[in-house]
């Protein structure tokens, strides 16, 4: 995204509501990753909380020829959850925030904008992933799906610390 002129109050919620919006659809995008293939999601859940996080989001679990099991799960269905949670916590961050530093628009959009850009280390994660297993690099696919667990839990600390990269925009 391009920088905000510091002189522009008005467009700084934009790129804030931006980055929020963007970081909630990365984030759907890589959890639905995880759900799809239990080879994944067993890095960060047992099976049995996959079988049922699965269902509970109206998704179908089916075996694989070779061993294993696959889930189709819908974005949408996904999104919900993801998406209550993200709005939840901007709302709740606001309301923190107004209470701590009371009329700053400016720095409480600057505040999402660090927050929420954690949440695209997730869909890095996912276009990583996904460009090691379409070129054939089976070790380098391995390693993604090893390392799930990490790339949540440095997104998730990130965003909860609040005080993340921006990249210039806030």
């Amino acid at each position: 995204m391009p920088a905000v002129p510091q002189n522009d109050e008005r467009s700084v919620p934009a790129v804030a509501i931006g980055y929020w919006l963007l970081g909630t659809l990365v984030m759907t995008w890589a959890v639905q990753g995880v759900l799809s293939e239990q080879l994944v999601a067993r890095n960060v859940m047992s099976h049995g909380l996959w079988q049922k996080s699965v269902a509970a989001l109206g998704g179908q679990v089916q075996p694989l020829v070779g061993g294993g099991f696959v889930a189709d799960v819908a974005f949408a269905s996904t999104l919900l959850p993801v998406g209550m949670l993200s709005l939840a916590s901007l709302l709740l961050m606001s309301f923190v925030g107004s209470r701590r530093k009371p009329g700053s628009l400016v720095d409480a959009a600057a505040d999402v904008c660090r927050g929420w850009a954690w949440w695209w280390l997730p869909g890095l994660w996912e276009i990583l992933r996904l460009a090691c297993f379409l070129s054939g690099w089976q070790s380098g696919t391995e390693v993604m799906i090893a390392s799930t667990g990490y790339w949540f839990a440095v997104a998730l600390a990130g965003w909860s610390a609040g005080r993340a990269f921006c990249w210039g925009a806030c």
